[in-house]
């Protein structure tokens, strides 16, 4: 992360996103607990650097990752200055097909506390899910994918989300 963070500045990035950790059979309290600490040592690290780069733990897809929305806030939380990054996709995949209206969508913006919405970091993209959650992503268009990011777009639009969002609307 560290190097990442290191090269991002550089570059004049102003975020570096990650998957946080696998539970790798441990208890997730503990896991969280953890990573928060690795985390704000290289919170620390930074801005002891005066670099201006945020680290921004992205919501993952499958159970046995840190990364669930809650977690995701709860580092957020505990960790002065990191940032959220929001996959839809793999919030959608996590749940085994969680957005099934746009109502689903506009209730899980309501659980993001309203001083992220401003200026959000996120991450969309068609995917494949099974029973533990994200297998690949997919093309929007692919015939297994059922993650409509037209409703996702609607509801940040309802609610007034703003930042930044990368569709992956074709994957190669």
């Amino acid at each position: 992360i560290m190097d990442s963070a290191r090269i991002g500045e550089i570059c004049g990035a102003k975020i570096v996103t990650f998957h946080p950790a696998y539970f790798q059979g441990q208890d997730k309290r503990m896991v969280l607990e953890r990573v928060t600490g690795e985390i704000a040592g290289i919170m620390k690290e930074i801005k002891e650097k005066g670099w201006k780069i945020a680290l921004a733990p992205e919501t993952t897809g499958k159970g046995s990752q840190l990364g669930s929305l809650e977690e995701t806030l709860e580092m957020c939380r505990r960790v002065k200055g990191l940032l959220p990054m929001v996959d839809w996709s793999h919030l959608h995949a996590r749940d085994n097909g969680r957005f099934k209206s746009k109502k689903d969508f506009l209730e899980v913006i309501e659980e993001i506390p309203k001083k992220y919405l401003n200026g959000l970091q996120m991450h969309a993209s068609g995917i494949r899910y099974g029973a533990k959650g994200e297998r690949s992503h997919l093309n929007m268009q692919h015939r297994e994918n059922d993650f409509n990011y037209k409703w996702l777009l609607e509801a940040l639009n309802e609610k007034r989300v703003n930042g930044c969002i990368i569709l992956s609307l074709i994957h190669i």
